[in-house]
């Protein structure tokens, strides 16, 4: 977290570099830091660096951090791409220090590719004979409020680097796409052996749902758990909304959702402090499961508590 932060600082506060990286896309400050809406205040360039360089490096005995601001650092062992249209805000390399002589290597963008997407494309493009995909994990848009990541780990010419994909969309805007590289690489990563994809299969059963007008999402409270018993599976995702519209305005409309998404509507009742509909969701093999949509209304005004509960 505190490395985006970092880059974000950099992005905010100094010029732009007017080199940039292979498929990337120039970004003035100004938009760099309105899409991470962080604010710098005070200073000037020179103590922006001075503060950057402290606050990156810090009391780290042995290392030494390498800055560069809109541009991908170009001592990497193999050429670095990213989707066509990404921003690239800027890379932070740390060579050596107590853990060894190694470098690692940070490096953010933003995209209009959704998680799933960008892992996609980096299979794509690092599947030649110096690459191994090892591990791969994508996780679909959250019901409620479309947030959604992926993630792939990669081993470049049998240890001579590894290369992390990180990607996280928060269900509007950009996805932040965060690319680390170990040089030498991780001999356990590079070891291991690609099982596929970790993709609980359950995930798919609760469709992603579109904000309705007037909602926010607070917090999402978990979710996207699946759980095994002897009386079956089930999983679920729940989060709590801030909304001034009635209660039961807002359950009609995600009632459309679902309906739109072929669940078939079995009862729904609400009153003036919960909103409860339940269905039926047919999967892709042809099993029926029972679904339920619950909203209760918190005590603390325009305050909502939701759930979203699938089962066998």
């Amino acid at each position: 977290m505190w490395k985006q932060i970092g880059l974000t600082l950099l992005v905010a506060g100094l010029s732009a570099a007017t080199v940039f990286g292979q498929d990337a896309t120039a970004v003035p400050a100004s938009d760099a830091a309105s899409q991470s809406q962080t604010t710098v205040t005070g200073g000037d360039d020179i103590s922006l660096r001075a503060f950057i360089q402290r606050y990156l490096v810090g009391s780290q005995p042995g290392v030494s951090v390498d800055v560069r601001i809109g541009t991908a650092d170009a001592n990497l062992p193999f050429a670095l791409t990213a989707p066509s249209d990404a921003i690239l805000y800027g890379t932070v390399a740390r060579h050596g220090g107590q853990a060894g002589e190694g470098t690692y290597y940070d490096i953010a963008y933003d995209t209009a590719q959704t998680p799933t997407e960008i892992i996609e494309f980096y299979k794509q493009a690092y599947s030649g004979a110096d690459w191994k995909l090892t591990s791969e994990s994508v996780s679909p848009p959250a019901a409620f409020s479309g947030q959604s990541n992926s993630y792939s780990t990669f081993c470049y010419q049998d240890g001579a680097a590894t290369l992390n994909v990180n990607a996280f969309n928060a269900g509007t805007g950009p996805t932040n796409l965060n690319i680390t590289v170990q040089v030498p690489g991780d001999a356990y990563v590079c070891s291991s052996t690609q099982q596929g994809a970790v993709t609980d299969p359950m995930y798919a059963m609760i469709p992603s749902l579109a904000l309705p007008e007037g909602v926010t999402v607070v917090s999402n409270m978990g979710g996207g758990l699946s759980y095994y018993t002897s009386t079956g599976r089930s999983t679920n995702v729940s989060a709590i909304l801030d909304s001034s519209r009635p209660l039961a305005d807002i359950a009609n409309d995600y009632n459309a959702q679902l309906a739109a998404q072929n669940w078939q509507q079995v009862s729904t009742e609400s009153s003036e402090h919960t909103a409860l509909s339940t269905w039926t969701v047919t999967d892709a093999t042809g099993k029926v499961w029972h679904g339920t949509l619950l909203i209760v209304a918190e005590v603390a005004p325009n305050r909502y508590d939701a759930v979203i509960y699938v089962q066998e």
